[in-house]
């Protein structure tokens, strides 16, 4: 799960804002039936949209080359109101019942509020570029969980220049703030959920 891999030059990078940090990635247990949200997702790819509107974005390649369907934002998000509204969207009532159970799973010992999540597909022969989130002061306040419906050896994810293995049913915690990319080179969609919790700003560490 360690593979150091370099990753080759890419046309699109955002690394703005970027700072070294410690690689604290973990693939954490997640023995929980998503078979209902994963035909769900399936049946609705046509509601899928670009993951960002603004210009910046969508001129420049677009950074992602894949397809979102945003499913709860925070009203801090003042910057990306125009894609989503407040609260959970009703449009996918299955994958919100895996969302909570998954957050559940993470809060056994704290409380942790849900500040956004979206379930993302990357195509055969997509990718999503190398970047750091970073842009902004909420980006320290976060803990960042990727769970995957899909995943085999020809789908990657690379993180800090390390190579992590994903498959259907994996769940990662992972600093936002490093540079990660993913690359689909196999012939079925890459399907993963991400969503962010705000941890207790008390806390100087990330993870669970």
């Amino acid at each position: 799960m360690v593979n150091t891999m370099t990753s080759s030059p890419k046309a699109w990078q955002s690394i703005r804002g970027y700072t070294p940090c410690p690689n604290t990635t973990t693939l954490l247990d997640s023995s929980l039936n998503f078979k209902d949200s994963y035909d769900e997702i399936v049946a609705n790819k046509k509601m899928f949209g670009n993951h960002a509107n603004n210009a910046a974005y969508l001129e420049v390649g677009p950074l992602r080359e894949c397809k979102t369907a945003h499913l709860y934002k925070d009203s801090s998000l003042k910057k990306w109101a125009h894609i989503f509204k407040d609260g959970p969207d009703s449009k996918f009532p299955k994958t919100h019942l895996l969302l909570q159970a998954l957050i559940a799973s993470l809060n056994s010992n704290r409380d942790r509020a849900l500040f956004r999540a979206y379930v993302t597909i990357v195509e055969p022969g997509q990718q999503i570029y190398a970047h750091c989130d970073t842009d902004g002061p909420v980006w320290n306040t976060l803990d960042r969980y990727q769970f995957y419906f899909t995943g085999d050896s020809d789908m990657i994810q690379i993180i800090n220049g390390t190579l992590f293995p994903i498959g259907p049913g994996y769940l990662y915690y992972f600093d936002h703030r490093q540079i990660h990319e993913y690359h689909n080179h196999s012939k079925q969609d890459l399907i993963l959920m991400v969503f962010d919790l705000q941890r207790n700003i008390s806390e100087n560490h990330y993870g669970t």
